[in-house]
């Protein structure tokens, strides 16, 4: 029902309908959102998470923490420990 909005959903620098969409969804208790891909050029798909109750019912869900920061030099995501991953602009 919304291929008829597809510049929308796929718009490459403008995410307002799309944020708006996920949030309206998640206010009515949607769970996951199937999109295409703007990014990649075969426009594969795409899940965003609204809720963890779309993971696979009966399994424990566990709750981490993750700080995320943005440099100019790069990306690191660093977890409540000593977990981390880094990466650098090329």
């Amino acid at each position: 029902p919304f291929k008829s909005r597809r510049k929308d959903w796929t718009h490459s620098d403008d995410y307002s309908v799309t944020q708006r969409f996920a949030r309206d969804a998640r206010e009515q208790g949607t769970q996951l959102i199937l999109y295409e891909s703007v990014r990649d050029p075969e426009h594969g798909g795409c899940a965003a998470v609204l809720a963890p109750e779309a993971f696979t019912p009966g399994q424990e869900l566990k709750t981490e923490t993750w700080f995320l920061a943005v440099t100019a030099k790069g990306v690191v995501w660093q977890r409540e420990s000593d977990e981390h991953f880094e990466f650098t602009w090329e």
